[in-house]
């Protein structure tokens, strides 16, 4: 199992991007959570590193739908 915390910067609110973070975790098999705070969102996943690596780049390859620029920023990593 791996953690990972992921800090995603834009304009998020109000553009349903949580329920969409929610959803590919979903997807995904992964636990976690996500939260705004003033610059964005930060989301914390745990599962597989290969269900993880597809929630990365789900977010990545989906930015554009929210018609925001988002900076993704890893704050740390875990292996368990």
């Amino acid at each position: 199992m791996k953690t990972i915390k992921i800090e995603i910067k834009g304009v998020v609110q109000g553009v349903g991007f949580r329920p969409f973070l929610y959803k590919i975790a979903t997807i995904n098999k992964l636990n976690g959570y996500a939260y705004n705070f003033s610059g964005g969102v930060v989301t914390e996943v745990q599962g597989k590193a290969s269900d993880i690596k597809n929630y990365i780049n789900t977010i990545k390859k989906n930015r554009q739908i929210f018609l925001i620029l988002i900076l993704l920023r890893f704050l740390n990593i875990t292996h368990l």
